[in-house]
């Protein structure tokens, strides 16, 4: 006998497009470093706490900058938010989300 052949197939399902996370890391700016926005998520005693730290945020796909100063006993850890302060203040969101609960935005340098 014969198979029969169905002439009106399912269709398969439409493949939906997954969503973007919404704290995906900005774009990279084109601008130094000292030209963005920032966001300090910490201010660490230790160099090897803020590497940490830093080592952590960068594994999520952000830049960050340690920074130390002779005259303060702190090692802050900054990631670079963008060229403005949108850019900078979702930054933060998302570290705040990441567990940096005391984040905040930092202007670029006026120099």
């Amino acid at each position: 006998p014969a198979k029969k052949v169905n002439q009106n197939p399912t269709p398969a399902p439409a493949k939906k497009e997954q969503p973007k996370p919404a704290n995906n890391p900005p774009k990279v700016s084109n601008l130094p470093a000292s030209k963005q926005w920032r966001v300090q998520v910490g201010a660490y005693t230790s160099k090897a706490a803020a590497n940490e730290g830093a080592a952590k945020i960068n594994k999520a796909g952000y830049k960050t900058v340690v920074y130390s100063n002779p005259a303060s006993k702190y090692i802050r850890v900054w990631v670079l938010g963008g060229a403005d302060k949108k850019s900078a203040e979702q930054v933060m969101n998302h570290m705040k989300s990441m567990g940096f609960k005391t984040s905040f935005v930092v202007p670029p340098q006026s120099k």
